[in-house]
């Protein structure tokens, strides 16, 4: 291919591209790039997180829900954690909560200097920290040092709704702790101030009655403080904290034993939710469900569950989709349906082999096992079970026990009661390990399974003692009436067998009356109409589908034709365009023939100065190098010289004050000598330095063989001006250590320590374990001339010198280095 023609292909690719999006945005202005408005996220990731960790049987704590379900729904964690904290800040700029970029963030802590943004920043790292999964003590502690540092800054700057911000946080925090006493006392700070923001009085309260420990003396104090929080939601018009805080008013009512007030909450929040527009209903249609299931109203509770599905379904909601199928399953086998029984089981083992974990196994094995068991066998059923535990293993307790019961029962259908007796006695034992959030259902469940499993092998001194439980207060309040009627009828045969003939025939009237309540003629039409309105309601969304699946083929057609059409328009444009383009090209190439040559020129002279650069900066080195050599050997003479004075010198105090000076040579001889041999002619590494002076200064005195010398001196780069200071000081101080502070040959140590601070500030300490200065001569020692030299130099550093005269001596000395000079070495 020619030149010409290479040419005009890259015009042709070089210009397509732009062009054709420039023509393809005017000729289709109808094209929509707005995203589908997304569900209120604070509402969806507080609901779906409360049902989670109920469902979980509080095994999972409320900040480790929030984890899961904010990664199941693809949705940032903030607007919880971050709940009327500048919002729009923290949206924007909190992205390193939801990956975990927490060093950096502290980094820039100590970075910041305005105490407005500083206290920002701590407040929401304390937030990150206050809301991290689990209760782990170091992170717990993290929150409460950066709320506590944040509410002192918001204290300073007046800042009163921030410093509550800090404070109900702080509560949550030592709530996490288990401190109750000093969680209050934070949240009590709140309640006190004067003039609080209402919406944070609210969110106050709604943190003690969610985050509280969930203990048999809290669960009052908690429902008063929802209660005071949902009263302030409603003067604020909060629609959203009022939908959520409502469900925690039901999920803790339930635990309270306050079915009514459960049953009350729950439809109210499930109100609001309609008038909110709130698509994700599933998990309070969930709850309902399951209290209509105490009550035996069977065609209420189909009712719930299966809108429960039906909004799980429409908002892509696979969270609890297994639970929602299997709880329709169980509905079914009660009736004795067990087509539609089967039907509902396969739809939750589907859902769970579709999503894995993100479903519950456990619950749904649990509700499996206890369908019609003219539905399965009982060694596919205990094989179905092995293979889940197989492939994902009980992650704890509760876990465990589901597996148990389930096991158990599918042994109970083989007849293998000595199995069976073991799986259930196995599923009681771990029951301590079971915090019961749901009032004891589950340890009902594990009563009425051993009951009737005794009474079956015809232990009936063991079946009634378990069984005599679920009909005593508190069980019986949280058994539902199909459980109920089964105990009844239980405890008839084990009265009769025992000859109490009369208590039998009262626990015979009990079971009438209640499986009349249950199994009505009416009740099962209306479960009966309930199914066909399912089963037309998924045939008209089917048909729906496939109608919005036509119309989206043929919009797809036009499109197509339309781009085609358009595609001509802009090809037929860019070859017009290329063609113009070509010979604007052709003009352009000659005078850029032109600037090249003269570019060219301009380089060679910059070439030659660059050359005679080098030359002159090489020789300068050579002369600095020269200089300090120079330098060096001038200092080395000047001590020859006093080391030969000294020789003619009897007097003690004379001799002192030469080899003293020689010693002052040295340390800054070192310094040139460092110099004129390392590769920079400018700069000294002061850990190679110090050290050599250290050695220098051992062999120079007789009793420093008594000594040890510890150096801990972190990497720093300095020039002349600023190392012969320290060196003399780092000289003065050892030199005193190795003279006054080991007297008549004592052993000791000698630390020599640099340390970085922030903002090129340093720290020089020398500390020695000897006699230290005594009190008497305390006044005489400061007025000595080495001591008054290190004085004098940490001055000329600009920096400050103290004495510390415990266990021994410590000179420090806290200096900055010049920020250009550092900032010109590090680079």
């Amino acid at each position: 291919m020619g030149l010409k023609y290479k040419r005009l292909l890259h015009c042709v690719v070089k210009s397509a591209v732009p062009l054709a999006g420039f023509f393809f945005c005017l000729l289709y202005p109808c094209v929509s790039f707005a995203q589908r408005a997304k569900p209120n996220t604070l509402t969806l990731l507080e609901v779906s997180s409360g049902y989670y960790t109920v469902a979980k049987n509080a095994t999972v704590d409320l900040d480790s829900s929030l984890s899961i379900t904010s990664k199941s729904f693809r949705l940032s964690r903030v607007p919880v954690i971050a709940e009327g904290i500048e919002p729009v800040y923290s949206l924007k700029n909190c992205g390193w909560m939801d990956n975990g970029n927490v060093d950096s963030v502290k980094k820039s802590l100590g970075r910041i200097k305005n105490k407005n943004d500083k206290a920002r920043l701590s407040l929401l790292l304390g937030a990150y920290y206050a809301f991290y999964p689990g209760f782990r003590t170091k992170y717990i502690d993290s929150g409460i040092f950066f709320l506590s540092f944040s509410k002192s800054i918001c204290d300073e700057l007046n800042k009163p709704q921030w410093s509550s911000q800090c404070a109900i946080l702080l509560g949550k925090c030592y709530y996490k702790r288990n401190d109750i006493a000093a969680g209050k006392k934070w949240f009590q700070w709140v309640a006190d101030q004067k003039n609080v923001d209402p919406a944070l009085q609210a969110k106050s309260f709604n943190y003690q009655g969610m985050y509280c420990p969930f203990l048999a003396n809290t669960t009052g104090y908690r429902l008063e403080c929802l209660s005071k929080a949902l009263h302030l939601y409603q003067q604020l018009a909060d629609t959203a904290n009022q939908i959520n805080t409502l469900m925690n008013t039901a999920y803790l009512s339930f635990a309270n034993q306050k079915v009514n007030d459960a049953l009350s909450a729950a439809n109210a929040s499930l109100y609001l939710q309609k008038a909110y527009h709130f698509a994700n209903s599933q998990y309070t249609y969930d709850l309902l469900a399951y209290l209509m299931d105490l009550r035996a109203d069977f065609s209420k509770q189909l009712t719930y569950a299966l809108a429960a599905i039906n909004c799980a379904e429409l908002t892509r909601d696979s969270l609890a989709l297994g639970n929602f199928y299997s709880k329709v399953a169980l509905s079914y086998s009660i009736l004795k349906n067990s087509s539609e029984s089967k039907k509902w089981k396969e739809k939750a083992l589907q859902e769970y082999a579709r999503h894995g974990t993100s479903t519950e196994l456990y619950p749904v094995l649990i509700d499996i096992a206890q369908t019609d068991p003219n539905d399965q066998s009982g060694a596919e059923l205990i094989g179905l079970i092995k293979t889940a535990i197989k492939k994902n293993p009980p992650a704890n307790a509760v876990d465990q026990q589901f597996a148990y019961l389930a096991l158990g029962h599918g042994y109970e259908l083989l007849k293998d009661y000595k199995a069976t007796e073991s799986y259930y006695a196995k599923a009681e034992a771990l029951q301590k390990y079971n915090p019961m959030l749901k009032g004891g259902i589950d340890n009902i469940n594990i009563l009425y399974r051993l009951g009737r499993f005794y009474v079956k092998i015809k232990n009936y001194r063991k079946g009634k003692i378990y069984l005599s439980k679920i009909i005593t207060e508190p069980y019986k309040t949280f058994a539902n009436k199909e459980t109920l009627m089964h105990t009844y009828f239980s405890l008839h045969i084990i009265d009769s067998v025992s000859g109490n003939y009369l208590s039998s025939l009262n626990n015979l009237n009990k079971y009438s009356s209640l499986q009349d309540s249950i199994f009505s003629e009416n009740q099962n039409k209306e479960i009966t109409t309930l199914n066909i309105k399912y089963e037309t309601g998924q045939k008209v969304k089917d048909i729906q589908l496939l109608t919005a699946q036509s119309q989206l083929a043929t919009q797809r057609a036009a499109t197509t034709r339309r781009i085609t059409y358009s595609a001509i328009v802009i090809l037929l444009f860019v070859i017009f365009m290329i063609y113009n383009r070509y010979h604007f090209n052709k003009k352009s190439n000659n005078l850029l023939k032109l600037q090249k040559e003269e570019i060219d020129q301009q380089n060679h002279s910059l070439q030659l100065l660059n050359h005679k650069q080098t030359v002159l900066l090489t020789e300068k080195e050579l002369l600095l190098r020269e200089i300090h050599h120079r330098v060096k050997n001038n200092l080395q003479t000047t001590m020859s010289l006093l080391n030969m004075q000294s020789n003619y010198i009897d007097n003690d105090a004379a001799l002192d004050a030469i080899r003293s000076s020689q010693h002052r040579m040295q340390a800054m001889s070192l310094i040139h000598q460092q110099l004129y041999q390392s590769d920079t002619v400018a700069y000294i590494n002061m850990d190679i330095y110090i050290r050599e002076l250290i050695s220098y200064l051992k062999q120079s005195f007789n009793g420093a063989g008594n000594i040890s010398f510890n150096l801990r001196i972190e990497e720093l780069t300095l020039d002349a001006a600023e190392a012969v200071p320290i060196g003399l000081i780092v000289n003065e101080a050892v030199t005193n250590a190795i003279k006054y502070a080991f007297p008549d040959g004592r052993t000791g140590n000698v630390d020599v320590i640099l340390t970085a601070m922030i903002d090129y500030t340093y720290i020089l300490k020398v500390n020695d374990d000897g006699i230290g200065i005594p009190e008497s001569s305390e006044q005489k020692a400061t007025n000595t001339l080495g001591l008054n030299l290190m004085k004098g130099l940490c001055e000329q550093l600009e920096g400050e010198f103290t004495i510390d005269r415990r266990n021994g001596t410590s000179l420090i000395f806290n200096f900055k280095v010049k920020r250009s000079i550092h900032e010109e070495i590090v680079n």
